[in-house]
């Protein structure tokens, strides 16, 4: 099932596998199969990250991490993998549905186990983002639960931003739900910015908006087993999907136009 309009503008699903020291030098094998699965545009990134002794900035010395990303998208840079010496994720804003979205990402896991042969798994995660955004004879509460509007619609003057988050546990993984209502341009958090391809036209608004983000993961250390692996992506996706019914109503439902294909 797909919805004709949907809201979503960005996933993407991660796995945090053991490290591998010399993941540069199977790189090359690696860029030949993705080119081949359809992800030809090839870059590799470097980036520092400063971690300071005991966690805080302190006196001490901070130690300077140089980190290697390769990244693998399509021609149209709309998807595309991320892969690092212990985790490789695949994005995009062009979802299609579930389905086809997992098997991209469960294609280019493939491709990576196929010359490196992971030893284990310590964390699945897939995270949806969702742009909630009334016309101008609509208001935000036509489209999501009062628990997660907070003040936003009783303050007097512009708004900054309204923030909830809910943090859950079960025998699947955990979820965390936040809903942040802005009344600026619509755009992603910073973390995910930094590496996300550009949004769909139809999310380049300046307006009052609410952003569904939607992050589900299982962290356990396993043997890595692509079946299992699947297994849990498709576990975490039915509990976001049952997050997103529990905080939208059903006039965005109707509005996004739920079709089936």
């Amino acid at each position: 099932m797909k919805w004709a309009n949907a809201p979503l503008m960005y996933t993407v699903a991660q796995i945090r596998f053991n490290q591998i020291l010399s993941m540069e030098s199977f790189v090359p094998m690696i860029q030949e199969k993705m080119r081949n699965i359809g992800f030809p545009d090839y870059r590799k990134e470097i980036s520092k990250l400063i971690n300071f002794p005991g966690g805080q900035p302190s006196a001490d010395t901070p130690v300077v991490q140089t980190v290697n990303r390769y990244a693998f998208g399509n021609i149209e840079k709309t998807s595309g993998f991320i892969l690092e010496d212990s985790a490789i994720a695949f994005q995009t804003v062009d979802y299609d549905v579930f389905e086809t979205f997992l098997q991209s990402f469960l294609n280019g896991l493939s491709v990576v186990d196929d010359n490196v042969r992971l030893s284990f798994i310590e964390r699945i995660g897939i995270r949806y983002l969702s742009a909630v955004i009334p016309t101008d004879s609509e208001k935000l509460s036509d489209y999501l639960v009062p628990e997660v509007l907070g003040m936003s619609l009783r303050i007097t003057g512009k708004l900054s931003h309204s923030y909830t988050e809910t943090v859950s546990t079960s025998s699947i993984g955990g979820l965390i739900a936040r809903t942040v209502i802005h009344e600026s341009q619509v755009g992603l958090p910073p973390e995910i910015a930094q590496t996300a391809y550009a949004l769909n036209k139809r999310f380049n608004v300046n307006k009052l908006h609410a952003v569904i983000d939607l992050d589900g993961f299982y962290e356990e250390r396993v043997p890595f087993n692509i079946n299992e692996t699947e297994s849990k992506l498709s576990d975490l996706h039915d509990e976001i999907e049952k997050s997103l019914k529990a905080i939208t109503l059903d006039h965005a439902h109707k509005k996004w136009e739920s079709i089936h294909d």
